[in-house]
């Protein structure tokens, strides 16, 4: 074993301040070259090392970050060149969302226009054939049916979203005439979320309603948000309108005892709407 010049080092911290220098002795031994190098003097600004690399790795490019949910008020999508076709390209006027038909993944999407013999999702605009909507430039509808073009069996019409549910949100208020009694659920990853309708049952617009679902137990949370409309039961079809989806943190949704006098409140106005007609 052969011993060299001790030879000084410098340690720099993030902030570019030097630690006290030290000396290491190289040495050449049987196995080769080795530096004995004594543990360093230990500083504050040495304890700050591995959360200044924590952060770097955090904001890193790739790093994993919160997937947040786009277009929620339905209003980003494009203004179709020929607006006179009736099928657009789903994602470029309902961008962020997936639309489906039953299990099938739909590429286009209705514009400003319904079938009466199929199901479908689609989009529509103020003045289109739905007439006004309750705010901004377009809604969502779905409708269960018979798929287009091909037919059959009656099946669920849905759309659907994956991101994260924000930190601090209590509840995720929207507007919609679930009122008119359509079969539809709600579901966010698992978990089947119950909508209840904000305001006076007896007072709502002919539209449709504010309703809010409870995500205090499920904030920060990823996974898929879902609504789903299934035929009205002894019929071929049942439709949804949707629009002005949003997070809150200060409106709650009544605990579940309060759902009772909800639900009588829902069953009035499902009750009102169907003797003024259901709407497809």
């Amino acid at each position: 074993m052969e011993d060299f010049e001790p030879v000084t080092l410098s340690l720099f911290t993030p902030d570019g301040q030097t630690i006290r220098p030290f000396q290491v002795t190289p040495r050449i031994t049987v196995a080769g070259f080795q530096s004995l190098i004594p543990e360093p003097p230990e500083t504050p600004n040495m304890r700050l090392v591995p959360l200044v690399l924590l952060a770097f790795l955090l904001n890193a490019p790739g790093a994993a970050r919160a997937k947040e949910f786009v277009n929620l008020d339905f209003d980003a999508g494009g203004i179709p060149s020929a607006p006179f076709d009736f099928l657009q390209n789903a994602e470029f006027v309902l961008p962020g969302w997936t639309a489906q038909m039953g299990d099938h993944v739909q590429s286009q999407i209705l514009w400003n226009t319904g079938f009466a013999e199929y199901g479908w999702v689609g989009v529509h605009s103020v003045g289109g054939l739905w007439g006004d909507l309750p705010q901004g430039r377009y809604s969502a509808r779905l409708t269960a049916g018979p798929e287009y073009p091909s037919g059959g069996p009656t099946v669920p019409s849905s759309i659907s979203q994956l991101g994260t549910i924000p930190q601090h949100a209590r509840s995720l208020i929207f507007r919609s005439n679930l009122g008119y009694g359509v079969p539809t659920e709600i579901r966010f990853a698992d978990q089947l979320l119950t909508p209840f309708l904000l305001g006076d049952p007896q007072h709502q617009p002919n539209w449709g309603g504010e309703w809010a679902v409870d995500v205090s137990k499920i904030a920060g949370r990823e996974g898929v948000l879902s609504f789903t409309t299934f035929p009205v039961p002894d019929e071929d079809f049942g439709g949804m309108d949707i629009d002005s989806l949003r997070f809150s943190s200060t409106v709650t949704v009544p605990e579940p005892s309060a759902y009772a006098l909800g639900g009588i409140g829902l069953a009035l106005l499902t009750w009102s709407q169907f003797k003024r007609g259901s709407p497809r």
